[in-house]
C-alpha cells in the first residue's frame, strides 16, 4: 500500500489491499466518504507500470471539473474525451464519458491497449433506463487484465453485480461501508397559517420515528373533542408548508447556510430566485457581494453585450449578489461554473438546483432542503425514489467543516410523515439490467469480430445473468409441478393433489409476498382479482416498474399480505400510474416477519384432476424456454433487421452496415439510413448542422413545432420521415423498438448558430435558453465529427467546417483555472 499523509478509513484499506493484490473492486459508501481516494490508488498504481488510466463520468457537464481534480491531486497531465471534445487524448490519465469507453472499447482503438486500470464513477448508473446498458458493455468489453474499480453511493444488489462482474471479468471484490463521515439530521420543516416561523423538527428520536414530529404532521389532531373550539384550534395549527422565505430566514437564523435547494423543475429553481431577490433578501456581506460580482464579471470578460442579453447576465449577477443563485442545465456552462466557484467560496449561500448538481459534482453543503418528494403530474408523478432521495440528501454536510449535515424536508400534503421515514430508511430498488442489444453493436461486433463473439457478448450481460437465476427459479417451480403430476396419479375422485392458492382475499393496494420463495420480492396488487381459464389471476406491479398479471399457478404458497399502501390517482398513461406505484413500493415499511417457506404446498385429497397439473408443467415449460430464449431473440432480431435494411449480406457488412458500426449514437441506424440516402449530401455546413440536429437526444422540457431554416432542410427531414416509415413496419413485424422521427425543434437555432455565431440572433423566435442552446450544439457537434470519419471526402470537409461553426464562443468557452482556484470545499479525503 503507498504511503500516505492522512488517516485511511478501515473499509479505504481494504479496498487498496484488494487492488494492489490485482482483483478490481466494486466500493459502495456513502457520498463524501472519501471513494476517490480509492480511484487515485489505482491509478497511481496504473502510472507506475507506464499503462494509460481511465477515469469515466456519467455526464459531461462533471468531466470538466473531475478532469481538474485528477490533474491537482496527481500532478500529471490529464487528457478529456467526451465526444463532443477531445483534448489531450495520449495522456497518461484520460477523463471520458461511459458512451466514449464503450465506442473505444468496441472498436479496438490503440488508446485501449495501454489502458491498466478503468474507474466507473457513479456505478449505479447502471440502472438508468436509457443508459445502464452502456456500463455493462464496457465491463464485458474491458480486458480482463484491466483493474475495473466501481465506485457508488446508492448500488442495489451490491452482492449480485460483484458475483456478476467476477464472472465475466476477473477477480472482483466487494467493500461496502455505510458510516457517513458526517451524520446526518433528518429535519421535518413544518408551517402553520399564523405565518410564525417555521417548526423544523426531526424526523426520528434515535432510530424510531419520532412522535412529536408525527403529531405535528397532523396524523392524531383529528382524534378526541370534535367541538367548534377545538375544531377551530385545530385550524390555527395545522401544518401548511412553510414559506419559502420564511423557511430560508429560518436556516439563516439557525446557522444552517449554505444550502442547496432541491427542486424538480428548472422554473421552479428561477422562481425561487427571482422571490428572493424581489423580496430584497440579502445574504451576503459588503466585501461578499464585491468579490462575487467581480468573479462573475471576470467569467464572462469576453462576452459581447448581445450575449449578456442573451443570458440574462443582469438579472443573473443581481441574485449573486444577494447569495442566492440557480443551476440547472438552461443556464450556460460559464455560468453554472461561476455558480460552483462562488458557492464553494461561500459567496453564494443558497444555490436553488435540479437534481442533476446531485450527481457527481463535488459541491456538498451544510444543508440540503428537497422541496418535494413528490414529483409533479407533468413528470411523470410518484415519490422519489430511495436511491434518488440518498442521491440528493447525500450533499448535506462537509466534510471536515461541519461535525453535522442536515436534510431538510417542508411539510406537504402530497406526502405522509410515514412515506418520508419509509423514504429515508427505504430499501434501494430491486437490481434490474438495462441492457439492449443495438444495431450498432451488432455491426460493430461483426465488422471486427465474428457471429459467436457477438452471441458470447450479449451471453455476458448482467440481464442475461439475472435471467439465469429466474430460471433457476423457474426450474425449481416446475420440479415441484412435475411432482404435483406424479403425485396426482390418475384422474378421479380420490386422486391426490395441491391445494390450490387462492387470490380472492387480495384488494388493490396490498403489498403481497410468495412465502414460497426464498427470495421472494414484494409487489402491489392494481387491480381486482378475476377468473381467467379457469383460474383467479390479479394485476400485480413489482419494484421493477412492471406490471404484470399474477396467476394462481404461478405462486409456490398462498401470497402474504405485508403492507398496504394507497394507490394513486391514475395518470395520464399507464406507464405514469405504474411508474407512481413503483415507487411507492420502494418507500413502503413492508412487515418482516413471514412464513418460512415451503418446498411444496401440502397434498390434498380430491383436488384438481390430472390434467390442471400437466398444464401447470407446460406453462412452466414455455417460460423456460421462452427466458433462455429471450436474449438471443432479440438480438436475432436485430441481425434479421440489418439484413432486411441491406446493411448485412448473410454475416458480411454492407458499406452502409460498416459506417453503422462506427456510429455510436443512439440513431446510429437511422444516421446510416440517412446516409445511404445521401441526405447529408449537398447541404451547406450549417445546413448540415441544422439537420444533424434532428438526430441528438431530446431532453423531457416542452418543445416548439419544427420550422425548417431552408427548402433542402426541408427536404432532407421529409426523406428521413419517410425512412423512419420504412424502418418502423420492418421493426413492428420483428417487435423491435420503433425508431422515433427526427425531431428538429432546435433546428433552427442550430443554423443560426453556426451561420453567424451570434447567440441572441440564434435565440431569437425561439423560447430556448442559452444552455439547452449549448448543449444542443456539443451534441450536433458530437454527431457531425463521427459524420466525417465515415463519408466521403466532400461530406468530410463539410463536416470539419459544420463541427469548427459549432465549437466556438460560448459553446467552447470555460472558466478560467486562474478563476476556478481558492475553494474553501477541502477533499473529500481531509
Amino acid at each position: 500500500m503507498q504511503a500516505s499523509p492522512f488517516a485511511l478509513d478501515a473499509y479505504q484499506r481494504v479496498a487498496i489491499d484488494h487492488l494492489d493484490s490485482g482483483h478490481s473492486v466494486v466500493v459502495c459508501a456513502p457520498t463524501g466518504a472519501g471513494k476517490t481516494l480509492i480511484a487515485e490508488h489505482a491509478i497511481r498504481a496504473a502510472l507506475e507500470r507506464g499503462q494509460t488510466a481511465v477515469y469515466t463520468t456519467p455526464l459531461k457537464a462533471l468531466s470538466n471539473q473531475k478532469r481538474a481534480d485528477l490533474a491537482r491531486e496527481l500532478g500529471v497531465t490529464v487528457g478529456l474525451m467526451t465526444g463532443d471534445r477531445v483534448d489531450s487524448p495520449d495522456a497518461p490519465v484520460v477523463v471520458m464519458t461511459t458512451e466514449v469507453l464503450r465506442a473505444l472499447l468496441l472498436s479496438d482503438a490503440a488508446l485501449v491497449a495501454r489502458v491498466g486500470v478503468i474507474v466507473l464513477d457513479e456505478f449505479h448508473w447502471i440502472q438508468d433506463p436509457q443508459r445502464g446498458g452502456v456500463w455493462e458493455e464496457v465491463v464485458i468489453a474491458a480486458r480482463s487484465d484491466i483493474t475495473l474499480v466501481c465506485l457508488s453511493a446508492t448500488l442495489p444488489s451490491a452482492p449480485l453485480v460483484r458475483d456478476w462482474i467476477a464472472q465475466v471479468h476477473g477477480p472482483t471484490e466487494l467493500v461496502e461501508e455505510s458510516t457517513r463521515p458526517v451524520e446526518l439530521t433528518h429535519l421535518y420543516a413544518l408551517g402553520n397559517p399564523r405565518r410564525d416561523p417555521p417548526a423544523l423538527v426531526p424526523l426520528f428520536d434515535g432510530d424510531r420515528p419520532n412522535p412529536t414530529a408525527e403529531l405535528l404532521d397532523g396524523v392524531r389532531m383529528r382524534r378526541g373533542d370534535d367541538s367548534p373550539l377545538r375544531r377551530r384550534e385545530r385550524d390555527r395549527n395545522r401544518p401548511v408548508t412553510p414559506e419559502r422565505l420564511d423557511l430560508l430566514d429560518e436556516l439563516r437564523r439557525d446557522h444552517k447556510l449554505p444550502a442547496i435547494w432541491f427542486l424538480l423543475s428548472r422554473a421552479g429553481c428561477d422562481n425561487a430566485v427571482t422571490t428572493c431577490v424581489d423580496a430584497r433578501v440579502r445574504l451576503t456581506t459588503a466585501d461578499e457581494a464585491h468579490s462575487v460580482r467581480a468573479l462573475a464579471h471576470d467569467a464572462t470578460a469576453a462576452m459581447s453585450d448581445e450575449e449578456r442579453r442573451a443570458i440574462e447576465f443582469d438579472s443573473w449577477l443581481d441574485a449573486l449578489t444577494i447569495g442566492v443563485a440557480a443551476h440547472h442545465g438552461a443556464l450556460a456552462p460559464v455560468q453554472r461554473e461561476v455558480v460552483e466557484v462562488a458557492f464553494a467560496r461561500e459567496l453564494v449561500k443558497v444555490v436553488f438546483a435540479t437534481e442533476t448538481l446531485a450527481v457527481g459534482v463535488n459541491l456538498p453543503a451544510r444543508s440540503v432542503v428537497i422541496d418535494r418528494v413528490v414529483r409533479p403530474q407533468r413528470q411523470g408523478g410518484g415519490v422519489l425514489g430511495v436511491g434518488e432521495f440518498a442521491q440528493l440528501s447525500g450533499r448535506a454536510g462537509r466534510r471536515g467543516i461541519d461535525d453535522s449535515g442536515f436534510v431538510v424536508i417542508p411539510w406537504s400534503a402530497d406526502a405522509s410523515f410515514a412515506q418520508l421515514t419509509a423514504l429515508v430508511k427505504g430499501r434501494l430498488p430491486t437490481l434490474a439490467s438495462q441492457f439492449r442489444p443495438t444495431p450498432a453493436m451488432v455491426a460493430a461486433f461483426l465488422h471486427h469480430r465474428d457471429p459467436a463473439q457477438l452471441q458470447r457478448f450479449v451471453r455476458s450481460s448482467l440481464r442475461a445473468s439475472l435471467a439465469a437465476r429466474h430460471v433457476a427459479d423457474l426450474r425449481d417451480d416446475l420440479e415441484v409441478a412435475r411432482q404435483r403430476v406424479r403425485d396426482a396419479g390418475t384422474d378421479g375422485p380420490e386422486t391426490a393433489a395441491y391445494e390450490p392458492v387462492e387470490l380472492e382475499h387480495l384488494r388493490p393496494g396490498d403489498v403481497i409476498v410468495d412465502p414460497g420463495r426464498t427470495y421472494g420480492r414484494p409487489a402491489v396488487v392494481v387491480g381486482p382479482v378475476r377468473r381467467r381459464r379457469d383460474q383467479e389471476t390479479v394485476e400485480v406491479v413489482g419494484e421493477d416498474g412492471r406490471r404484470t398479471t399474477l396467476t394462481a399457478r404461478a405462486l409456490r404458497a398462498a401470497p402474504v399480505v405485508v403492507a398496504q399502501i394507497e394507490l394513486p390517482a391514475e395518470a395520464r398513461s399507464p406507464r405514469g400510474f405504474t411508474r407512481q406505484v413503483a415507487d411507492r413500493l420502494r418507500t413502503a415499511e413492508c412487515a418482516l416477519a413471514l412464513p418460512s417457506p415451503r418446498a411444496t404446498p401440502p397434498p390434498r385429497a380430491g383436488g384438481a384432476p390430472r390434467a390442471r397439473a400437466e398444464a401447470a408443467v407446460e406453462l412452466l415449460e414455455d417460460r423456460i424456454a421462452s427466458a433462455e430464449a429471450d436474449l438471443d431473440n432479440e438480438l436475432g432480431a436485430y441481425v434479421t433487421l440489418l439484413r432486411r435494411r441491406d446493411h448485412l449480406e448473410g454475416w458480411d457488412l454492407a458499406p452502409s452496415g460498416v459506417a453503422l458500426s462506427r456510429l455510436f449514437h443512439d440513431a446510429g441506424l437511422l444516421v446510416a439510413e440517412a446516409l445511404r440516402a445521401a441526405l447529408f449530401d449537398g447541404l451547406s455546413a450549417a445546413e448540415l448542422a441544422a439537420f444533424a440536429s434532428g438526430f441528438t437526444p431530446r431532453s423531457a422540457q416542452s418543445e416548439h413545432a419544427f420550422r425548417a431554416p431552408t427548402p433542402n432542410v426541408a427536404r432532407a427531414y421529409r426523406v428521413a420521415d419517410d425512412l423512419v416509415r420504412e424502418l418502423n413496419a420492418v421493426e413492428h413485424e420483428l417487435d423491435l423498438p420503433l425508431t422515433p422521427s427526427p425531431n428538429g425543434a432546435l433546428a433552427g437555432a442550430v443554423y443560426r448558430w453556426a451561420e453567424t455565431g451570434n447567440l441572441g440572433h440564434a435565440l431569437r423566435g425561439t423560447e430556448a435558453p442559452a444552455g439547452d442552446l449549448v448543449r444542443e450544439a456539443r451534441q450536433v457537434a458530437e454527431l457531425v465529427e463521427q459524420l466525417a470519419l465515415v463519408g466521403d471526402d466532400v461530406l468530410r470537409r463539410t463536416c470539419a467546417e459544420a463541427a469548427a461553426r459549432l465549437n466556438r464562443g460560448i459553446v467552447v468557452d470555460e472558466l478560467p483555472t486562474s478563476l476556478r482556484g481558492g475553494q474553501t470545499i477541502p477533499s473529500p479525503r481531509s
